[in-house]
């Protein structure tokens, strides 16, 4: 179909490629200074990310399917999460 068509030829590889998008994530405890270290990366990269503001309940090392979800869902290949645990 014509639909599948053009879902290939925006995924297939182009000569000049699109800027990454980068997702930015607070953990399920993120302290004052790794929100504002969040904060100061977002802004340095403002026009090519994504801020997400809610607290979620991620462990990366444990899990890695929330984040590949969260990721495709918004169309970011870079993630940077922000977390404050003792439990890694």
């Amino acid at each position: 179909s014509a639909r599948a068509k053009r879902y290939l030829k925006s995924q297939e590889s182009k000569v000049n490629e699109n800027p990454k998008n980068a997702l930015f994530l607070k953990g399920n405890k993120t302290s004052e200074v790794c929100a504002g270290l969040l904060k100061d990366l977002n802004g340095m990269r403002k026009p090519c990310n994504k801020m997400l503001s809610r607290r979620n309940p991620i462990y990366p090392f444990d899990d890695e399917t929330s984040i590949e979800f969260l990721c495709q869902k918004n169309d970011c290949s870079l993630f940077v999460m922000a977390s404050h645990t003792k439990k890694w």
